[in-house]
């Protein structure tokens, strides 16, 4: 199987048992999800995926932008293996946007909640 090869060459490449396994895991869900060969993949069913993973499963964006980077990976090495003819994540399926975090107690004077201005 392809994903076996995928994440043997990164094994190879000295990538940790966690890194591997995330790779593993988010790949194996993307694959079964498309439920199709890897060459018939379509940009669709990428959004399909990511949509499914944020409306039905309820993951954050960073979560499915750790997984959108896990496949570009993946797709970059299949374009470099000749599996595929190009990694189409990369330009037609950018970051997906995230909440930007607040920075609790900081004030526009610069100030912390605990400061006092003098």
């Amino acid at each position: 199987m392809i994903l076996n090869k995928f994440l043997t060459v990164k094994k190879i490449a000295g990538l940790s048992d966690r890194t591997l396994k995330y790779y593993h895991d988010t790949l194996s869900n993307f694959l079964e999800f498309v439920n199709k060969p890897i060459a018939d993949v379509t940009i669709d069913d990428v959004r399909r995926y990511f949509a499914m993973r944020q409306i039905q499963e309820g993951v954050s964006a960073q979560t499915c932008n750790n997984e959108r980077r896990n496949l570009s990976t993946f797709y970059t090495w299949m374009s470099n293996e000749g599996i595929v003819k190009k990694n189409f994540i990369i330009s037609q399926f950018p970051q997906i946007k995230t909440p930007k975090k607040e920075n609790a107690g900081i004030h526009t004077n610069g100030n912390r909640d605990d400061e006092s201005v003098h």
